[in-house]
């Protein structure tokens, strides 16, 4: 871990943390044993923050806008909260193959690839099921036979790893924002800065890349999160109105500013 991150997990400990956030340090960030990462999720799971996605989860697996089994108006007006942004709510929040959503999901991608289509019953467009299917098969289970050809594809050299990071860091993700970009969350292009960031956070050299100018920037906005006097204002975006939530509710800025501060010190604690 980034023993430089160390004040702000015991400030989010030491102010009355959200459950998914006390999970997350747990898991992540301070790497404890089994048995306590295991209570910390089972009291998570209790919550709004996951029921709301386990609500509207469909019986195979599925959500409203992610492979739908039926999109007419009346469905797609009750699931309304989790959209294609679904999946990444899921690895946002440590969500892994041993939670119950999950295993839906994973189990529903093995029978799209094996094609299986009798649990869809919307049969429109079925060329789009395996690419996606196979994608989240990897991100859940990077060593399943069945995607062993994603991880092929995604086992990059030294050479590859880096040329992603200079592309990346002169465009970023959308065209809208470059990696390089140092941006406030009063910003309207600071999440897809900061998804950009989280994507980009799996390859070798994003620790180089971030260290000069946004390595300092990001510590400099914790200090701001920490600091109860800054009333630093938070936008979100309707495209990811919920990644980067980790309480209930973010109907005050105190709840936004501790729910971004776990979402920084997860980048940073991969700029080691």
């Amino acid at each position: 871990m980034n023993r430089k991150i160390n004040s702000y997990i015991n400030y989010l400990l030491d102010n009355n943390p959200s459950p998914f956030c006390e999970y997350i340090i747990l898991k992540e960030l301070l790497k404890s044993d089994a048995e306590t990462i295991q209570g910390a999720y089972e009291w998570a799971v209790k919550f709004k923050l996951y029921n709301e996605m386990l609500e509207e989860q469909f019986p195979d697996g599925s959500w409203g806008d992610f492979y739908p089994m039926d999109t007419s108006p009346a469905i797609r007006k009750k699931h309304k909260i989790t959209d294609r942004a679904t999946i990444r709510r899921l690895h946002d929040l440590s969500l892994d193959i041993n939670d119950e959503m999950v295993a839906k999901t994973v189990g529903l991608c093995r029978n799209i690839i094996k094609s299986d289509f009798s649990v869809i019953q919307n049969r429109r467009d079925r060329a789009m099921y395996p690419k996606s299917a196979y994608n989240v098969l990897y991100s859940f289970c990077p060593d399943d036979p069945l995607a062993a050809h994603v991880k092929e594809e995604r086992t990059l050299s030294d050479e590859k790893q880096r040329a992603y990071m200079i592309y990346e860091w002169d465009h970023g993700p959308f065209g809208v924002v470059k990696l390089s970009d140092l941006l406030l969350p009063n910003d309207d292009h600071f999440v897809f800065w900061m998804c950009g960031l989280e994507d980009a956070a799996h390859y070798k050299y994003f620790g180089e890349f971030m260290a000069e100018a946004a390595v300092p920037f990001l510590f400099s906005l914790c200090e701001r999160l920490v600091n109860p006097h800054d009333d630093l204002p938070i936008l979100t975006n309707r495209f990811y109105s919920k990644v980067g939530q980790y309480s209930d509710s973010c109907n005050n800025n105190e709840i936004k500013k501790k729910d971004l501060l776990l979402r920084i010190i997860r980048i940073l604690n991969k700029c080691e």
